[in-house]
């Protein structure tokens, strides 16, 4: 199932430095160049730029390299790596939201199951409306909570890539070879969590059609569950 999917993709992507991607978060700066007036670099800096560009580094990564030796480049650089982190807590905080929530639908749940087991038969439809409504709160709760473990799981992989372009800087023609090999990876795995994303939501329509199918074999019509009725119209 998906979390265990999720739950294997990320711990490979964790124990291994060799992640995926060449996609990183989008600053939405213009590309600065060295003609650009604006430009403020150390002498220091300006050497290594040099140096760079007698490499046969990728031309996008050398505008952002560019980009990123510059003063304005490196402070924009530390602001969206503490946007990252920021992001990460949030999201960890409502993972939290999400678990307890789900915690209080199963208890609901059990409770209601143990009504429908000694309710009488006209007290059945009302009961078992009921019940599809918590089960569809469930079911929302697990999908956000695996988008949040992606998300989660690409801003790591952001700042991965982040840090291994850094160290482009400074790198001779082999390590270069090496860090360009591991922001391949790391864009791979980034695909390949979108991808299973878009496949995973085109799952979910699915179950909600199954889920609201068999209501309608029970008499049950999706609109009184407020939730599938919206997903219907």
């Amino acid at each position: 199932d998906l979390f265990s999917r999720m739950t294997r993709l990320t711990l490979k992507g964790r124990a291994s430095t060799e992640s995926p991607v060449a996609r990183m978060s989008s600053e939405t700066s213009p590309p600065v160049s060295l003609t650009d007036s604006k430009v403020e670099m150390k002498p220091e800096d300006e050497e290594l730029l040099r140096k760079l560009k007698n490499s046969n580094l990728p031309p996008h990564l050398m505008e952002r390299l560019e980009k990123r030796l510059s003063t304005k480049g490196q402070m924009q650089a530390n602001r969206a790596a503490m946007a990252r982190v920021r992001r990460i807590q949030e999201i960890q905080r409502e993972l939290g939201v999400v678990e307890n929530e789900c915690a209080d639908i199963e208890k609901e749940g059990v409770e209601l199951e143990k009504e429908l087991a000694e309710a009488k038969k006209y007290e059945h439809a009302k009961l078992m409306t009921e019940w599809y409504r918590l089960l569809g709160e469930k079911n929302d709760l697990v999908r956000r909570e695996q988008e949040l473990m992606v998300e989660s799981k690409q801003l790591e992989l952001l700042d991965l890539a982040d840090k291994e372009e850094v160290q482009l800087v400074n790198s001779d023609e082999v390590e270069a070879t090496q860090i360009l090999d591991k922001l391949a990876r790391i864009a791979e795995q980034r695909e390949q969590l979108e991808e299973m994303l878009a496949r995973d939501r085109e799952r979910y329509k699915q179950e909600d059609l199954q889920i609201k199918i068999k209501m309608q074999e029970q008499g049950i019509w999706p609109k009184c569950v407020p939730r599938l009725n919206q997903q219907q119209q």
